[in-house]
């Protein structure tokens, strides 16, 4: 988000002192990317970014005030009709079901067929089960890697996820922000028996074909059957959330 105002700035204005921004120039900034036909909640975004930039010089003493001042109107975040979020019931039916698949015995009669393709895809459970668990986005799930790689580095723009020897701690690096996560019990004692069983590959959730993560598509399809069985689906039968839901029911 501030690259696009830094290149943006330097082909609106050249390359100038930091001190030399003011507001009314951030406030062509906003008028830029709203004639650019953003939704409001990307220009909020963008705007955000920027005044938290600005928020940081002030801070670290390269400016003395701030040129992100209230008469800059961030247009309102408002969340997509579109994003369903599980209720205490649906939401207790996601995670009982998924606590029980952990030690998932074949469905006996009509139901073992409906659940064929769940006790196959054993990843899954354990990926749903994380999410449930930490509140984590599925991107980052799908990159976690056993240990830190050679090339995982803030300083480049690509994003990784990795966790420490006893598996107690986990380091994201997503989207620009990185952070460490405390790995609650549950979802240590999954990890522990995900690394029996594929400890020697470099990704936790890997693609036996590729040796890269497992692809979203494959990741979204799976949820969205897991739905479909559990019930949880609108009136044409599709699936009411996706794995990005989970994250703000938690």
């Amino acid at each position: 988000n501030l690259n696009i105002f830094l290149n943006w700035y330097l082909d609106e204005y050249g390359n100038k002192q930091i001190q030399r921004i003011g507001t009314t120039d951030i406030n062509e900034y906003l008028l830029h990317r709203k004639r650019k036909g953003l939704s409001p909640n990307t220009v909020s975004i963008n705007l955000r970014n920027v005044r938290t930039f600005f928020k940081w010089c002030v801070k670290v003493n390269y400016l003395t005030e701030s040129p992100f001042t209230s008469d800059i109107e961030i247009p309102s975040y408002k969340r997509r009709s579109d994003e369903n979020v599980p209720d205490n019931d649906d939401w207790k039916r996601i995670y009982d079901f998924t606590e029980k698949s952990l030690d998932f015995k074949p469905i006996k009669n009509g139901e073992r067929q409906k659940w064929d393709w769940f006790n196959e895809n054993w990843w899954f459970r354990y990926m749903v089960w994380i999410l449930l668990n930490m509140g984590m986005r599925i991107g980052e799930v799908r990159l976690m890697k056993w240990k830190k790689g050679k090339t995982d580095t803030t300083t480049k723009r690509k994003s990784f996820v990795y966790l420490n020897k006893d598996l107690t701690e986990m380091f994201i690096y997503f989207k620009g922000s990185d952070g460490t996560l405390t790995i609650p019990p549950k979802v240590q004692k999954v990890l522990k028996e995900l690394k029996k069983r594929n400890g020697k590959e470099e990704y936790v959730f890997q693609s036996p074909k590729t040796s890269e993560p497992l692809d979203k598509s494959v990741i979204n399809k799976s949820f969205r059957k897991y739905m479909v069985g559990l019930g949880l689906v609108d009136d044409e039968e599709k699936s009411l959330y996706t794995p990005h839901s989970l994250r703000h029911s938690f």
